[in-house]
């Protein structure tokens, strides 16, 4: 009778465990259950969209709404940041690549975004007064090191809402005499691309700053077949998981 209570008080702990845990992934979970696909159309808080018509290479889910809009709270309290700082902007990279493809921001499976600022605000960037500034638009900075960038003296720098998982990176643009531009990864982009910047842009109920002309800039980026052609992934149950190890390899801001 005792092994028995003992073996039933155990089976109780660790379903309690496993409960739990269940719990924590569902509660911090990005995406849905719903794989996105051509023409399909799905709504994120009370506003339709539709998915294009191109070809999904992979299957790919729909990121929550709550996390959408984590992260369009995110963009919006980065262009204040910048509004305030006197710093030129413009979104790059998959959430240029959302504007410009699925007319939406973020890319509706993309759990995260790009901006890119001029090399010259690197060492501000870089310092603790930027850290401050961020912290008062409830925004935490992170640095990233060694990650594979082509440019290390300018590595990109993590911006996260603040208690929230929502995340956006911040890229340097390096001008060249030649009047091209470097993003990263070698990409070279000509200057008249993307200048001069559209300013105050009205997208998804958002302020933002595009380059001049951002559907050239996305081919470049991503190939001409980026707006026919969908590829890449969007993890589920271990997106939690991801997120919480990808965090560990990252430098937390500190006062310098």
């Amino acid at each position: 009778m005792y092994s028995f209570l003992l073996c039933l008080l155990w089976f109780l702990i660790v379903g309690l465990i496993m409960m739990f845990f269940v719990w924590i992934v569902y509660a911090h979970r990005k995406y849905s259950y719903y794989a996105l696909k051509a023409g399909m159309c799905y709504v994120v808080h009370g506003r339709k969209y539709t998915c294009p018509n191109v070809t999904f290479s992979s299957t790919v889910y729909l990121l929550t709404s709550d996390y959408i809009a984590e992260l369009r709270m995110l963009l919006t309290l980065t262009s204040q940041l910048f509004a305030t700082l006197q710093i030129e902007w413009c979104l790059i990279g998959t959430a240029l690549l959302g504007l410009v493809r699925h007319n939406a921001i973020p890319m509706p499976f993309d759990d995260q975004m790009e901006v890119a600022v001029d090399q010259v605000h690197h060492k501000f960037l870089f310092s603790a007064d930027f850290v401050q500034a961020a912290k008062n638009c409830k925004i935490n900075v992170r640095y990233l090191r060694n990650m594979g960038y082509c440019l290390q003296n300018v590595a990109p720098i993590r911006l996260q809402l603040m208690d929230h998982q929502a995340q956006l990176d911040i890229l340097f643009w390096c001008e060249y005499a030649t009047k091209q531009l470097v993003f990263k990864s070698a990409k070279h982009f000509a200057w008249n691309d993307v200048f001069p910047i559209a300013k105050n842009v009205q997208v998804d109920d958002m302020q933002v700053c595009l380059p001049h002309k951002p559907f050239h800039v996305t081919e470049v980026e991503f190939g001409k077949h980026a707006l026919d052609i969908v590829s890449g992934s969007s993890p589920l149950t271990n997106s939690f998981i991801k997120s919480t190890i990808i965090d560990a390899l990252y430098h937390e801001a500190h006062t310098m």
